[in-house]
């Protein structure tokens, strides 16, 4: 897990998978709560309380989800409990 890794190493294996994705012409699915890697998948889906909130390209859900946008700007928020 991204969880576990520097900012530095994180980057090293997102760079890795995606050019790994790219030679391969692979689907590769990533469940992340950081925001590095959304702006550089060709498809994200915005998850909340198991619910669909938006997906699209990174450029289209910027231009039309607010709730992705807060996300970027904040980043998540984590429910107690």
């Amino acid at each position: 897990p991204f969880s576990s890794v520097d900012a530095e190493t994180e980057e090293r294996i997102l760079a890795n998978l995606l050019a790994r994705h790219d030679a391969r012409r692979q689907t590769v699915l990533v469940a992340t709560h950081r925001m590095a890697l959304p702006p550089k998948a060709d498809w994200v889906l915005l998850l909340e309380g198991g619910r669909l909130l938006a997906q699209g390209p990174h450029e289209r859900l910027l231009a039309e989800s607010a709730a992705y946008r807060e996300l970027l700007r904040h980043g998540p928020v984590l429910a107690a409990g």
